[in-house]
């Protein structure tokens, strides 16, 4: 069953949620987990893109944007997409959209990020209680 983390910020910063999924792709990158991070926009998958080259000075996380014909071909640790569903397995989703992506159940874990912000900690809480409602075992990790 697929295993279920929400990471609670107590940080107001509004680039958190992005930071946190770029350290935590870097975790899984030396446990060899393959990523996928689901994002809102391609605007956005642009900025996580960018943000995964210069979030850590002296870190270099191997990743992609997410294209089929090309990422199937030349497989990334880490991909990025929105609107989109990787065609191969993945062990790790980390969830930036506002929305659960139907295709959550395939992945080993699934980590939601969650910033200090009234909005979106309710649109966390609206998550949590679906993924509860489903009978998964959920993990909480605060960050300070």
């Amino acid at each position: 069953m697929t295993s279920i983390d929400f990471y609670i910020s107590e940080s107001t910063d509004t680039s958190i949620r992005e930071l946190l999924a770029c350290r935590l792709s870097e975790k899984a990158c030396q446990t060899n987990a393959a990523t996928f991070i689901n994002t809102q926009t391609k605007e956005h998958s642009l900025q996580l893109d960018k943000l995964l080259w210069d979030f850590k000075e002296h870190s270099f996380i191997p990743h992609k944007l997410y294209n089929h014909a090309d990422t199937e071909k030349h497989p990334y640790p880490v991909l990025i997409g929105h609107d989109v569903e990787p065609e191969k397995n993945v062990d790790l989703l980390i969830n930036l959209d506002n929305k659960i992506p139907d295709f959550y159940s395939r992945f080993k874990r699934v980590i939601e990020i969650v910033s200090n912000n009234k909005e979106q900690r309710e649109r966390s809480r609206q998550h949590y209680k679906f993924y509860k409602d489903r009978g998964y075992i959920i993990n909480t990790h605060h960050i300070k």
